[in-house]
């Protein structure tokens, strides 16, 4: 890639999500779905349901790779965005082929198929047999990653929705 594009630069950074934060997003999961499968058949699900629910925990241990092109190189902004989409789709068919075959991905496309709050990213997640565990890949450009940390779709807008996801709780009834 580094032939194709020479002027391709890029930031790349990895964190592992507190256990704080961790503990809240399993609980937030745990509650979400109680609260839907109660509402549809009025019993609460069975465990070995919810264990299975409980598997889409994906970020626990994610990277973010940050790409952006040098505006001199274009004629025209929008010609400069669509190269980065280019190379935002690149990345993401070729990054599998550097991991173990044994390791499957599972994408989600946030920059096709964006929200309503201008959240773009391409998730990758893999799953890797061997250590039993999930790890996320994000591919941003420099725009799509201001618009997720100091943008419409920051965290913060983001924590609140959970916010109010996670009231659903009090409306489950006290039970088993």
């Amino acid at each position: 890639m580094a032939r194709e594009y020479p002027f391709l630069a890029f930031t790349f950074r990895g964190r592992i999500k507190s256990l704080i934060r961790a503990e809240e997003k399993f609980n937030s999961y745990v509650m979400e779905y109680i609260y839907e499968y109660y509402s549809e058949h009025q019993v609460y699900p069975p465990v070995s349901e919810l264990k299975k629910k409980l598997s889409c925990f994906r970020d626990l241990i994610a990277y973010r790779i940050v790409i952006s092109m040098p505006k001199c190189h274009f004629k025209s902004e929008q010609e400069r965005r669509d190269a980065e989409l280019n190379c935002l789709y690149e990345i993401a068919n070729v990054l599998p082929e550097f991991l173990d075959p044994e390791v499957k991905p599972y994408y989600r496309d946030y920059v096709s198929n964006h929200e309503e709050n201008e959240y773009q990213s391409l998730h990758i997640t893999f799953y890797d047999n061997s250590s039993r565990s999930y790890m996320e890949v994000q591919l941003r450009t420099k725009m799509m990653d201001d618009v997720a940390e100091i943008g419409a779709a920051n965290h913060r807008v983001y924590e609140k929705k959970q916010e109010k996801e996670r009231r659903k709780r009090n409306q489950i009834p006290k039970g088993e």
